[in-house]
Protein backbone atom coordinates (compact mmCIF):
# COMPACT_ATOMS: atom_id res chain seq x y z
CA UNK A 1 0.00 0.00 0.00
CA UNK A 2 1.44 3.31 -1.14
CA UNK A 3 0.34 6.25 0.30
CA UNK A 4 0.52 9.91 -1.21
CA UNK A 5 2.44 13.14 0.92
CA UNK A 6 -0.48 15.53 2.21
CA UNK A 7 0.07 18.71 0.30
CA UNK A 8 1.49 21.44 3.42
CA UNK A 9 -1.41 23.05 5.59
CA UNK A 10 -1.50 27.08 4.67
CA UNK A 11 1.55 29.13 6.28
CA UNK A 12 3.10 25.72 7.25
CA UNK A 13 6.44 26.15 6.50
CA UNK A 14 8.30 23.00 4.53
CA UNK A 15 11.32 21.26 6.54
CA UNK A 16 12.31 18.97 3.78
CA UNK A 17 14.97 20.28 1.76
CA UNK A 18 16.37 22.79 4.25
CA UNK A 19 19.85 22.62 3.89
CA UNK A 20 21.60 22.08 7.26
CA UNK A 21 22.71 25.39 9.61
CA UNK A 22 26.28 25.47 10.44
CA UNK A 23 27.00 26.96 13.96
CA UNK A 24 28.61 30.16 12.34
CA UNK A 25 25.58 30.76 10.25
CA UNK A 26 23.43 30.37 13.51
CA UNK A 27 25.56 32.74 15.53
CA UNK A 28 25.40 35.03 12.96
CA UNK A 29 21.59 35.15 12.70
CA UNK A 30 19.74 38.20 14.36
CA UNK A 31 17.92 37.29 17.69
CA UNK A 32 14.67 38.31 15.62
CA UNK A 33 15.40 35.18 12.94
CA UNK A 34 16.17 32.41 15.08
CA UNK A 35 13.77 29.60 15.59
CA UNK A 36 14.39 29.03 19.06
CA UNK A 37 16.19 31.30 21.00
CA UNK A 38 18.71 31.02 23.99
CA UNK A 39 16.99 31.88 27.47
CA UNK A 40 16.96 34.69 28.93
CA UNK A 41 19.20 36.44 31.63
CA UNK A 42 17.95 36.37 35.33
CA UNK A 43 16.70 39.61 35.94
CA UNK A 44 19.13 42.38 37.38
CA UNK A 45 17.03 42.45 40.80
CA UNK A 46 15.52 38.79 42.51
CA UNK A 47 11.91 37.81 41.96
CA UNK A 48 9.82 39.61 43.93
CA UNK A 49 5.85 38.90 44.14
CA UNK A 50 3.82 42.30 45.08
CA UNK A 51 0.36 41.36 46.59
CA UNK A 52 -1.99 44.46 47.49
CA UNK A 53 -5.77 45.16 47.59
CA UNK A 54 -7.34 48.27 45.76
CA UNK A 55 -10.46 49.53 45.27
CA UNK A 56 -11.57 50.80 41.87
CA UNK A 57 -15.42 51.63 41.00
CA UNK A 58 -16.79 50.56 44.81
CA UNK A 59 -15.07 47.25 44.27
CA UNK A 60 -12.30 45.56 45.96
CA UNK A 61 -9.66 44.17 44.43
CA UNK A 62 -6.72 41.73 45.11
CA UNK A 63 -3.60 42.65 43.17
CA UNK A 64 -0.41 40.51 42.41
CA UNK A 65 2.56 41.84 40.61
CA UNK A 66 5.70 39.74 39.71
CA UNK A 67 8.82 40.52 39.39
CA UNK A 68 7.95 44.64 38.70
CA UNK A 69 9.09 47.30 41.04
CA UNK A 70 7.54 49.18 43.84
CA UNK A 71 7.22 52.37 41.76
CA UNK A 72 6.29 50.61 38.32
CA UNK A 73 3.64 48.75 40.12
CA UNK A 74 1.85 52.10 42.31
CA UNK A 75 2.80 53.88 38.90
CA UNK A 76 0.27 51.29 36.98
CA UNK A 77 -2.28 51.25 39.75
CA UNK A 78 -2.44 54.90 40.28
CA UNK A 79 -2.58 55.54 35.90
CA UNK A 80 -5.71 52.96 36.62
CA UNK A 81 -7.39 55.25 38.53
CA UNK A 82 -7.20 52.88 42.01
CA UNK A 83 -7.27 53.60 45.66
CA UNK A 84 -5.34 52.49 48.53
CA UNK A 85 -7.76 49.19 49.91
CA UNK A 86 -7.08 51.16 53.25
CA UNK A 87 -9.46 54.08 52.03
CA UNK A 88 -11.92 51.17 51.12
CA UNK A 89 -13.71 48.54 53.34
CA UNK A 90 -11.42 45.80 54.51
CA UNK A 91 -11.78 42.38 52.66
CA UNK A 92 -13.38 39.50 54.99
CA UNK A 93 -10.73 37.35 56.59
CA UNK A 94 -10.10 34.20 56.65
CA UNK A 95 -11.53 33.57 60.27
CA UNK A 96 -15.07 35.14 59.19
CA UNK A 97 -15.39 34.38 55.52
CA UNK A 98 -19.19 34.33 54.87
CA UNK A 99 -20.29 35.98 58.10
CA UNK A 100 -21.62 39.91 58.89
CA UNK A 101 -18.31 41.90 60.26
CA UNK A 102 -18.73 42.44 64.27
CA UNK A 103 -20.13 45.48 64.93
CA UNK A 104 -18.64 48.00 67.46
CA UNK A 105 -22.16 48.51 68.97
CA UNK A 106 -24.57 46.35 68.76
CA UNK A 107 -27.57 47.45 66.45
CA UNK A 108 -31.01 47.99 67.78
CA UNK A 109 -34.08 46.43 67.16
CA UNK A 110 -36.72 48.33 65.03
CA UNK A 111 -39.50 46.84 66.29
CA UNK A 112 -38.23 47.24 69.91
CA UNK A 113 -36.39 50.63 69.82
CA UNK A 114 -34.62 50.66 73.24
CA UNK A 115 -33.81 46.74 73.14
CA UNK A 116 -29.95 45.90 71.98
CA UNK A 117 -30.11 42.90 69.49
CA UNK A 118 -27.92 39.93 70.95
CA UNK A 119 -25.26 38.45 68.59
CA UNK A 120 -25.99 35.06 67.12
CA UNK A 121 -24.16 31.56 68.15
CA UNK A 122 -24.33 30.66 64.41
CA UNK A 123 -24.83 32.93 61.60
CA UNK A 124 -27.60 32.79 59.08
CA UNK A 125 -27.42 31.43 55.88
CA UNK A 126 -28.35 35.11 54.15
CA UNK A 127 -25.18 36.61 56.63
CA UNK A 128 -27.27 37.99 59.53
CA UNK A 129 -25.59 37.64 62.87
CA UNK A 130 -27.59 40.01 65.06
CA UNK A 131 -30.93 38.72 66.85
CA UNK A 132 -33.80 40.56 68.71
CA UNK A 133 -34.28 38.30 72.07
CA UNK A 134 -37.75 40.17 73.13
CA UNK A 135 -40.37 37.12 74.63
CA UNK A 136 -43.90 38.44 73.44
CA UNK A 137 -46.95 37.50 75.98
CA UNK A 138 -47.55 34.88 73.51
CA UNK A 139 -44.07 32.81 74.37
CA UNK A 140 -43.09 33.66 70.75
CA UNK A 141 -40.04 35.44 70.28
CA UNK A 142 -38.97 38.74 67.88
CA UNK A 143 -37.94 37.27 64.60
CA UNK A 144 -35.97 40.39 63.15
CA UNK A 145 -32.25 39.44 62.77
CA UNK A 146 -29.66 41.91 61.03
Amino acid sequence: MTTTPRPPRKGAVPLAGLPPISAADASAESQADRLFAEPLPPPPYPAIELETMVSYEGFTFRVVFRDTSIAAAAEVLKKRGCVPASAAPAPPSQANAGHAPMLSEPPMCPQHAPRKMKPMKHPSRQGRSWMCTFQYDTGDYCTERV
